[in-house]
């Protein structure tokens, strides 16, 4: 609370009138009509402590403008300053910018706008994709405020608050409108306070969020961030997105208070649990007095929360269900631990009485502790039923005795092509995020393996690790793809006979190619991690193996159905489009050899997982003509 006291002084000795200090006007710098990026940025770099951008009789069209320390730029009734038609080529182009800027005030009045080209930069044909075109990028920058203005119309986001950290931010009173990517990003931020503020009609490419707290690497943070007294509404996906799925060095801490949530293709959504193999991300996000309704998807959703991690609050909140189809919440996880630290307060939900409450999908291993706090459910007609969370509870234990689920190790130097295997290299397989493929080459052979964009918001790049039989860096390099269907050929120059493991890290969807027999996919630690594919996959079953289990992870509203054949092609076990955590568990009778088996993926939405549960070799095959085995 100190804090903002502090804040709340400073914002108001910086917004106060400076009678005393130097102005200029814009226009005294001549403005262009076609161009008024000189003028605009000369009247900035004068040193003056105060800039009016006043009225020219026209738009003001610009470049990329870059705002200054120590200065208060005021846009005047009836600006606006408009990125220039045709420019902004480059992917990360932002109209402006506030980089390592110190005390810093940009403020409209009347109805100034700060406006893009959102149409232009989704016209494939004339830019190249990409959702970095942000009308406001701030990284670095401490004691700024940006208040009275609407913001509109980016290829990116309304504001995106970036790395280096941003500390002591005030945005009050902005209309941010029909962005690309998200209204407002906070990429990594500390005593941040967004008021007044109008996050409305994003959409583009995802998130399409009103807002997103997204801090990307484990030093990034989101410290005293609060939302007070705004209005979300008319975003093409989640009102209030928390995509935190690592475990930061520090406590987060965010509140929102008296916010109104309405007419999104999502609610506020939680995805805070941390790094699926580290200890909880840690902090408190807390919801008071807001109001939640949408039309289409669930209104809460908790992605993989866990018990021991961050504590999510609610005090006396309300959730209008009654015009949407599906549940009010969705709780789902891929993590082994229980879902817990949630606490409703005094939430109420309207909708009829006998109306399911909650949709939970497969937990895997996860239960669900009890929830804390009560429910009320209210109908139409005024009647009251409280929900009985302590039940709820009940009814999902979890499955214990898969919370020691783990892959086996594998020794690479065992494996061999298996005889009569050709190679095939074509396959459906989208890999994203991390992938280790592994090839089997004799020493002086060359093999081209063929990286292949199958889905990407824009240009790709991604390095490479290329380890030797031995389990040494052999190599590092990165890869650069321009386009969906564009392909990098890596020639695979072998020094050592046995397999290679090619580890790469990506979030587009790419297809790993060879033509030479004996390579598929390593799935231990976090699995095969795949996107959109539609496909077969075969593994081996050692001859005296008893149980095989498979662990299949959809993300959340991402389904996938799946069926699990043994060598002589007889389903053994199966599960419908779900989303969630399923284990896939059969019993066989010791074989005379070892068995190729095959887990079919199909009606597959997104974002999927496989693992193969000890003491299954983790390694899979897109086809049997690439099949490694142990000698």
């Amino acid at each position: 609370m100190l804090r903002w006291k502090l804040a709340i002084v400073l914002t108001a000795v910086m917004t106060a009138p400076i009678v005393w200090a130097q102005t200029v006007k814009v226009t005294d710098f001549k403005p262009d009509r076609a161009d008024a990026t000189a003028a605009l940025q000369a009247a900035i770099d004068s040193g003056a402590k105060v800039v009016l951008v006043d009225d020219p009789g026209f738009e003001y069209l610009v470049e990329t403008i870059a705002f200054k320390s120590d200065q208060e730029v005021v846009f005047q009734d009836n600006v606006r300053v408009r990125a220039m038609p045709g420019k902004f080529q480059a992917l990360g182009a932002s109209l402006f910018k506030v980089h390592n800027v110190k005390n810093l005030v940009v403020r409209g009045e009347g109805n100034a706008e700060l406006t893009m080209n959102k149409a232009d930069y989704q016209d494939a044909t004339r830019y190249k994709p990409a959702e970095w075109r942000h009308a406001v990028s701030m990284r670095g920058s401490d004691q700024v405020v940006i208040r009275d203005l609407t913001l509109s119309n980016s290829g990116g986001d309304g504001v995106y608050l970036g790395a280096p950290g941003c500390t002591n931010v005030l945005l009050e009173n902005l209309v941010i409108t029909d962005h690309h990517r998200q209204g407002i990003s906070v990429i990594s931020a500390e005593n941040l306070l967004i008021k007044k503020c109008k996050l409305i009609n994003t959409s583009g490419t995802p998130p399409a969020a009103g807002i997103d707290f997204e801090p990307n690497h484990v030093r990034e943070f989101a410290v005293n961030c609060v939302l007070e007294d705004c209005d979300i509404y008319g975003n093409q996906s989640f009102a209030v997105h928390f995509a935190i799925p690592k475990t930061l060095e520090r406590p987060i801490s965010i509140i929102m208070r008296d916010c109104r949530i309405h007419d999104n293709g999502g609610g506020v959504h939680f995805n805070v649990g941390g790094d699926y193999d580290a200890e909880p991300l840690q902090g408190t996000i807390d919801l008071i007095r807001c109001a939640i309704s949408t039309p289409r998807h669930n209104a809460v959703t908790f992605a993989s929360h866990r018990v021991g991690g961050v504590q999510v609050r609610f005090q006396d909140c309300v959730i209008d269900n009654r015009n949407n189809p599906r549940p009010p919440f969705l709780l789902s996880t891929k993590h082994l631990v229980d879902i817990g630290g949630i606490d409703l307060g005094k939430m109420v939900v309207l909708q009829a009485l006998d109306r399911q409450v909650f949709q939970i999908p497969e937990l895997g291993a996860a239960g669900l502790q009890p929830i804390g706090g009560s429910l009320t459910i209210r109908g139409d007609d005024g009647k009251e039923q409280v929900y009985d969370l302590a039940a709820l509870a009940a009814r999902h234990p979890g499955m214990p005795e898969m919370r020691q689920f783990t892959s086996a190790p594998l020794d690479l130097a065992s494996l061999r092509p298996a005889p009569g295997a050709t190679g095939k290299a074509e396959n459906p397989v989208l890999i994203r995020r991390t992938g280790r493929f592994a090839q089997y080459a004799t020493a002086g052979q060359t093999i081209d393996i063929t990286f292949k964009v199958g889905w990407s918001r824009g240009p790709v790049k991604f390095p490479v690790k290329i380890f030797n039989p031995s389990g040494k860096l052999a190599k590092e390099m990165r890869v650069e793809i321009q386009q969906v269907g564009g392909e990098y050929v890596l020639p695979l120059a072998a020094t050592e006979t046995g397999v290679h493991v090619l580890e790469f890290s990506t979030g587009a969807g790419i297809k790993v190619m060879s033509p030479a027999p004996g390579h598929g996919f390593l799935t231990t630690d976090k699995g095969l991690s795949m996107f959109t594919s539609n496909s077969d996959l075969y593994f081996n079953v050692p001859a005296d193996l008893r149980t095989v289990t498979v662990e299949v992870i959809a993300e959340v509203g991402e389904s996938v159905a799946v069926e699990l054949y043994d060598e002589a092609g007889v389903v053994r076990a199966s599960q419908d489009s779900f989303f969630g955590t399923k284990y896939l568990i059969v019993s066989r009778e010791p074989s005379a050899k070892t068995e190729l088996w095959r887990l079919k993926l199909f009606k597959v939405v997104e974002d999927h997982y496989i693992r193969l549960g000890a003491p299954l070799p983790p390694i899979m095959f897109t086809d049997p003509a690439n099949r490694l085995i142990l000698e």
